[in-house]
């Protein structure tokens, strides 16, 4: 399973993609763009580290998880932002080989998945000292399955290990800080 099976008519898009603004531009400094999403992945996790294992009742308990929250938001905001933007920038340079690709639909689902889980659990449960709300769940819940999914169509995948492995047993990983 990917995008090419999933939605097909969308071929001829993804195959000019490579030739649209800004996409010609990134290809030849695909390095510098992969460095640049790389960065933006370690700020992410960063941030989301020191307010999960606060949670947790680790690392920097001193401090009050809603204080922690507050002087990484941005840092926060920052990672999503650079891993969402550079993600897309380096996918158009790419469309061709990603749209083909399960291990990028399983990143897309995760990405999906760890996004609603940072901002509709992590986020209100840091501001609201380590209480869970409804939506709180209903997030946790929505992110998890999301998860399941990913994971799902990941261990449907013959052969060695996928590119991308890393980013579902990272966001694993991450899930389980989290709980």
């Amino acid at each position: 399973m990917d995008f090419s099976t999933l939605f097909p008519k969308l071929q001829p898009w993804v195959e000019n993609l490579v030739r649209v603004w800004p996409a010609y531009i990134v290809k030849p400094q695909f390095a510098q763009w992969e460095v640049g999403h790389i960065l933006s992945l370690f700020i992410l996790l960063g941030c989301l580290t020191m307010i999960n294992l606060r949670l947790l009742g680790t690392g920097l308990v001193s401090e009050p998880v809603s204080v922690i929250y507050k002087n990484v938001k941005w840092w926060l905001l920052v990672g999503v932002v650079g891993v969402i933007v550079t993600g897309i920038l380096i996918g158009m340079a790419n469309a061709e080989r990603l749209y083909a690709s399960t291990a990028f639909l399983v990143k897309m689902i995760g990405l999906a998945a760890a996004i609603i889980f940072t901002y509709v659990v992590t986020v209100p449960v840091a501001k609201a000292e380590g209480h869970l709300n409804t939506t709180a769940r209903i997030g946790a819940i929505v992110g998890l399955v999301l998860w399941a999914i990913a994971v799902m169509i990941f261990g449907s995948l013959k052969g060695a290990i996928a590119p991308g492995v890393l980013h579902i047993v990272f966001f694993a990983a991450m899930m389980v800080t989290a709980a």
